[in-house]
């Protein structure tokens, strides 16, 4: 959905919104931060993902620029190519899994503030499931 639809508007008609939509103008988040993008997208240009990693490392966020030179835009997501194992490989370097007395998971994100650790609550990781975070 482009962002003046999902919006209800441009960025010159509802300024106020794009400022609490865009993470650019949030930084810093004080969270972890991943960001992979393929060098051959041409929805959105792997640029914005260097320069807001730039700004947001600046601002002090913890934050990895994987870029993947033979991907495009949806290449990242599909389960069935070569960037989505380098995309989930890349997720499953952020979490520590632990696993609970009653047979659960847990896993926990990695991060400086908390010495390396930020426990976030049961994810999956596995391209059959979309990644949940309750």
């Amino acid at each position: 959905m482009p962002w003046p639809e999902l919006l209800g508007g441009g960025e010159l008609e509802v300024p106020e919104r794009m400022a609490v939509a865009s993470p650019a103008a949030l930084v810093p988040l004080g969270v972890p931060q991943l960001l992979i993008h393929g060098l051959r997208d041409t929805v959105r240009s792997p640029s914005m993902s260097e320069r807001y990693a730039e700004s947001a490392l600046e601002a002090g966020d913890d934050v990895r620029y994987v870029p993947l030179p033979d991907a495009g835009h949806r290449d990242l997501i599909d389960p069935r190519g070569d960037a989505w194992a380098e995309t989930e490989g890349q997720l499953e370097t952020l979490f520590v899994v632990q696993a609970l007395p009653d047979g659960r998971r847990t896993e926990t994100v990695r991060g400086p503030a908390d010495g390396g650790r930020r426990r976030w609550a049961v994810c999956r990781l596995r391209p059959s499931r979309l990644l949940s975070m309750k």
